[in-house]
């Protein structure tokens, strides 16, 4: 099989999404023989996608465990607007795939929160794989 990409961006915000994305993530990752980046955005507005800190440091111990052994990865953390901190983490990290969750908002909620997934899928340079809850 030929391996299609190298590296791969698995942006999360520690949300319900979240283990679904990762495996997506690994399961590809493992498939192309590739690298995995892990990125969580802390946004500007200072909340942490409704988690506490305790939390977010759980969830990332618990996808440590789901990783560890079984794929080449990183976690990153960077802070700022999270459409903007995804994209730059693409050309920074030289990922050949973005693999993002999206909660597929409609109406009066995507017109007020706006639909980080939905910008990346129309600005990013790379091809982005979107996951949708169910």
């Amino acid at each position: 099989m030929t391996e299609l990409f190298k590296s791969i961006l698995c942006p999360v915000a520690f949300d319900e999404l979240f283990f679904e994305a990762l495996e997506l993530g690994k399961n590809l990752t493992q498939q192309n023989h590739a690298r995995l980046y892990v990125l969580n955005v802390i946004s500007d507005f200072g909340a942490d996608q409704g988690w506490e800190a305790g939390s977010r440091v759980s969830l990332q111990q618990q996808a440590r465990m789901q990783l560890q052994g079984k794929v080449d990865y990183e976690f990153v953390i960077r802070s700022g607007e999270v459409a903007d901190q995804i994209l730059a983490a693409v050309r920074v990290l030289e990922t050949d795939l973005i693999v993002i969750p999206t909660h597929a908002r409609r109406g009066m909620k995507k017109l007020m929160l706006g639909s980080v997934a939905e910008r990346i899928v129309c600005e990013s340079p790379v091809p982005v794989l979107t996951l949708r809850a169910r």
